[in-house]
């Protein structure tokens, strides 16, 4: 199913409510997502990559006070911290609200979250303005290859596939890679995985939370 021109936010939206599988845009490389409440739409997805039903996913949301409701209260350096950060390419797990979906919970009741910059499409931050939940997304590949990075690559990929939305705006984003992984301690943060996001990027705001 593609976007028809002219309307992708209310194209990408339907598509969501009818449990498609939705290639989207994000600050890195696209990825996909579904509806986190429809578990025939999470099944499909994880049928689609070959991939472990309960794996986690990111939690795409469109601010960083969006981004505060479904974590548990964080600390004030934290805070900080993430407003120095956000929008952009970093991933964050910490606490988990109860509030969040299950399908978005991971190991000991965590919740990996990231306020995307969405400069180049910025129907799509429109959209997560509109959910009342987190947008889990995943890497569009094969579970166990490397991440597909363009647009039309996915696009030849996913067109095999039944129930897969493709909204039109496929922009080509040069140099993209996955987003920093980090984990939010009680007074330190740890790197999971070094992305997009520059780890002295992530210092400095850290330095900056305890001033």
């Amino acid at each position: 199913m593609k976007s028809k021109a002219g309307d992708p936010k209310g194209d990408f939206l339907a598509a969501f409510q009818a449990g498609r599988v939705l290639l989207h845009p994000t600050d890195g490389l696209y990825g996909l997502g579904v509806d986190p409440s429809n578990d025939k739409a999470v099944a499909r997805l994880n049928e689609i990559k070959g991939r472990l039903e309960g794996k986690g996913f990111v939690g795409l949301v469109s601010s960083f006070e969006k981004a505060e409701l479904f974590y548990e209260p964080l600390p004030p350096w934290a805070k900080k911290m993430l407003s120095l950060c956000w929008p952009g390419p970093l991933s964050v797990v910490f606490k988990a609200h109860p509030l969040v979906p299950s399908h978005l919970l991971g190991p000991d009741q965590t919740v990996c979250l990231r306020v995307p910059q969405l400069s180049h499409s910025h129907w799509f931050l429109e959209v997560l303005k509109d959910l009342s939940v987190p947008f889990p997304s995943t890497s569009v590949n094969p579970s166990g290859a490397s991440p597909i990075v363009s647009g039309l690559l996915a696009k030849e990929w996913l067109s095999g596939f039944s129930g897969v939305y493709i909204p039109d705006e496929l922009v080509a984003l040069k140099g993209a890679q996955a987003s920093t992984l980090i984990k939010l301690e009680k007074d330190h943060f740890v790197i999971l995985r070094q992305g997009a996001f520059a780890e002295a990027l992530v210092q400095e705001a850290f330095q900056s939370s305890w001033q």
